[in-house]
């Protein structure tokens, strides 16, 4: 099982299936979904403007 925390409430992984059960209660997940590839790729498109612009802010800031 490979999983990747992105933010301190997202993990990804590669593929969650019920004999990992035990694995999973570490992390202590209120919510496991399953998503295509294809649906994150679109909601990844839709957030990286958003992040872009954040970056680019945060870079300003330490200036």
């Amino acid at each position: 099982m490979d999983i990747s925390k992105v933010t301190d409430y997202l993990y990804a992984g590669s593929r969650v299936d019920k004999e990992h059960a035990d694995e999973l209660k570490v992390f202590s997940f209120d919510l496991i979904t399953p998503i295509s590839t294809k649906k994150l790729l679109v909601g990844v498109e839709a957030v990286f403007p958003i992040i872009q612009i954040k970056a680019f802010e945060k870079c300003l800031q330490t200036r």
